[in-house]
């Protein structure tokens, strides 16, 4: 079996899970929105450069990391600056 390549939107669901954050905050942080988000996870929307380069920034990820080509087996990701902490989880009233 050929080693599969990570999407961009693959690479970024997993830094986003990674730091414990959900597809709305992340998107607050943005400005884009949850389904935005969603979107561009799932590969069916290219976000434009300007937007990919706020991703990163909010991610604390190099830019490089989401545009350049990566190993297939592995993907490393290596954060320039220390993340936020992921937002509070609310609890359910039910």
């Amino acid at each position: 079996m050929a080693p599969r390549t990570l999407t961009r939107g693959k690479r970024m669901e997993l830094v986003r899970v990674a730091l414990g954050w959900t597809q709305e905050y992340t998107g607050d942080r943005v400005g884009l929105s949850q389904s935005t988000i969603s979107y561009i996870e799932h590969d069916e929307v290219e976000p434009r450069f300007s937007e990919m380069v706020k991703l990163c920034e909010v991610l604390g990820i190099p830019l490089e990391t989401m545009i350049g080509d990566n190993d297939p087996g592995r993907i490393t990701i290596t954060f320039d600056t220390p993340p936020p902490p992921p937002p509070p989880r609310q609890e359910r009233s039910e």
